[in-house]
């Protein structure tokens, strides 16, 4: 059996809409073999405590006071997809073990054979 990919899999890369007026965010993303993925997310624009050190402080380990808390999203083919019985929007304020266990939740759903999957959030009663 094929071991499961975890948090500590993902490469953070700065978000390519980052500056210093609207602020810094970084982004990762990574696919699984069934076709699904996460997106995550953190800093400026996301749903996170925005814990974000500066290149300063990342070179000298400064450890944040408060633990970094991200937001992600279940993906498929390169899409945020809604659909699942994971989520049906993105998911907030997520630590990095949560974030495991949403990886691991994606990563043991079946292979999707139809093509139905969204960027819409599906319509609220």
């Amino acid at each position: 059996m094929k071991a499961l990919k975890t948090f500590k899999d993902l490469k953070f890369n700065k978000k390519p809409w980052s500056t210093e007026e609207y602020g810094i965010g970084y982004y990762a993303e990574l696919t699984f073999d069934n076709g699904y993925g996460i997106s995550v997310i953190y800093g400026a624009g996301a749903y996170c405590n925005n814990v974000v050190l500066d290149k300063f402080e990342l070179q000298s380990g400064k450890k944040p006071a408060t633990k970094q808390t991200y937001e992600c999203a279940v993906t498929h083919s390169g899409n945020l997809c809604y659909n699942t019985h994971i989520a049906e929007d993105v998911i907030t304020y997520q630590t990095s073990s949560q974030i495991t266990e949403v990886m691991k939740q994606i990563q043991n759903l079946p292979k999707e054979i139809s093509n139905e999957h969204t960027q819409d959030r599906p319509e609220q009663d």
